[in-house]
């Protein structure tokens, strides 16, 4: 079984980030972080210089970042988009982002800005939004776990 960690929005939240990551870096095989909070991800690389994460860009973070809009990975022979969300209006609907994941041929596609859960599968695409690390808009902050195994695609949703 292969684990990776999504996480998005961490807003200042550098305390819960550091606790999710301290929960799951001996385990996981890659940390995956949609948007919106570039200076908790620079600071967790100071302590951290070693983890393996992907990183893209959100609305809120500042000019300096340079990491990408969006971008795939591919873990285990499953293809996996991310992005943060807001260049595909993920807050009026996921039709757009989930044209994008099916055209790169993608199995998962993961996003945050909009804070809410969510954990849905449409016709063969997994769409997963962990919800956010520091300002959920639904309950509890989180973060998500995305499992691999020759069984299949399983994903969860942690609270912090």
């Amino acid at each position: 079984m292969t684990e990776i960690v999504v996480f998005s929005d961490t807003h200042g939240r550098y305390d819960l980030v550091k606790k999710l990551v301290e929960r799951h870096e001996k385990t996981a095989k890659l940390f995956l972080f949609c948007g919106d909070g570039y200076p908790q991800i620079q600071t967790l690389l100071t302590y951290h210089p070693n983890l393996p994460i992907r990183c893209v860009r959100g609305n809120c973070d500042p000019f300096e970042c340079t990491w990408p809009v969006e971008d795939l990975v591919e873990v285990d022979g499953v293809k996996i988009f991310f992005t943060h969300g807001h260049a595909y209006q993920v807050g009026y609907g996921l039709e757009e982002l989930e044209q994008t994941a099916r055209d790169l041929g993608a199995s998962i596609a993961c996003y945050g800005h909009t804070h809410v859960r969510l954990e849905e599968y449409r016709q063969g695409l997994y769409l997963f939004n962990p919800g956010s690390v520091g300002r959920s808009r639904m309950g509890k902050n989180s973060y998500g776990v995305l499992e691999l195994s020759d069984a299949g695609i399983f994903t969860r949703i942690c609270d912090l």
